[in-house]
């Protein structure tokens, strides 16, 4: 074996390439485990997000369906008020961009609304099958979670960065319910 055949740079810098190295190996390994807790936590937000809208869709076809095919007024807007939700909620697109993310988000809180006046009507005709909003919630979730989030507080960001991540998970922190 001859002194050619060694990688002066190599022996020289051995320190520098096992650096770089172990950092590419770290590197492909965080890479990997983010995308599958990426998608973990998409289907689970997904889960969340959509069982609602099913159980809301599933409540307003059952009184439809409840209701007597002679109808009073107040039931013929029950009828209407249901139909409008379920026609909603169909038109709801299931993709992740962005503009379907803003109609979600606005579509969401009327069919929660209109899904309000529905069961205060359906209450004050049936006093016996009382459906209580809050209830639905709570039962929605308990089967599907709650959905948390970190939010960085501003003041935390102010000023030095002199807190490390175990001061910032200790400390007392905002989380919002989506």
């Amino acid at each position: 074996m001859c002194i050619d055949d060694y990688d002066d740079n190599l022996l020289f810098n051995l320190e520098e390439v096992s650096y770089k190295e172990g950092y590419e190996e770290g590197r492909n390994e965080n890479l990997e485990k983010n995308y599958y807790e990426g998608k973990q936590y998409g289907l689970q937000v997904g889960f969340q997000r959509f069982h609602n809208i099913g159980q809301i869709q599933s409540i307003c076809s059952l009184i439809i369906s409840m209701l007597p095919k002679e109808t009073e007024p107040k039931q013929t807007t029950l009828v209407k008020h249901c139909q409008q939700v379920i026609k909603t909620i169909e038109q709801l697109t299931l993709d992740n961009s962005s503009s379907s993310v803003k109609i979600y988000e606005s579509e969401i809180n009327k069919i929660r609304n209109k899904f309000r006046t529905i069961l205060i009507i359906w209450n004050k005709s049936n006093k016996s099958n009382k459906l209580e909003y809050e209830n639905i919630v709570l039962i929605d979730k308990r089967i599907s979670g709650e959905i948390k989030g970190y939010i960085q507080d501003h003041t935390e960001t102010a000023g030095t960065n002199e807190k490390s991540n175990e001061d910032l998970l200790n400390s007392d922190h905002q989380t919002t319910d989506w």
